[in-house]
């Protein structure tokens, strides 16, 4: 019974023997494609992480210059804010002129009416604000679209990897 299992054996094994590196070469290229597999997850989680920062990062900078646009749109408020309050007080002191009763009176209300007319006529004080704005809106609009590149990016990455994951989960 020995010899008949020997035998058995002699003439299996070396069919064995030869399937051997059939199977190694597939274990070794399973092997080989699962190392391949994690660094690529490894390199697309990296450049995630690096998306993702780079997106909070501009959202910041987004932020930063939506407030300065902010700013200088506050600004220009209060400048035509306080013409409005000026050229109130140019009709009060205009009343006043008419009213008034002696001739000092009437030369300090002509004075005030007429630093006040010269102020309301200067529009160049105006100009540097509108210029901050206007810079202020072109940063803006500059870190918006940046934003919003890198946002679609992101949105790329998450399409490659739902195909990717689509082709895992049928393949298996």
């Amino acid at each position: 019974m020995r010899r008949i299992l020997s035998l058995g054996l002699f003439v299996t094994c070396p069919t064995l023997f030869a399937q051997a590196p059939a199977t190694m070469d597939t274990l070794m290229s399973e092997v080989h494609e699962l190392r391949l597999a994690i660094e690529r997850s490894t390199l697309l989680g990296a450049r995630t992480q690096i998306a993702l920062q780079r997106l909070q990062i501009q959202g910041e900078r987004v932020t930063q210059a939506e407030k300065q646009l902010e700013e200088a749109r506050k600004g220009i408020g209060e400048y035509q804010k306080m013409r409005q309050q000026l050229t109130a007080e140019l009709k009060d002191h205009e009343s006043a002129l008419q009213r008034a009763p002696n001739p000092d009176a009437r030369r300090s209300l002509e004075d005030r009416i007429d630093g006040l007319k010269r102020f309301l006529a200067d529009t160049a004080a105006e100009a540097p604000l509108r210029a901050r704005e206007n810079d202020m809106l072109i940063q803006f609009q500059s870190e918006q679209a940046t934003f919003n590149r890198l946002q679609s990016d992101i949105s790329q990455m998450e399409s490659i990897l739902d195909r990717a994951i689509q082709q895992i989960t049928v393949q298996r």
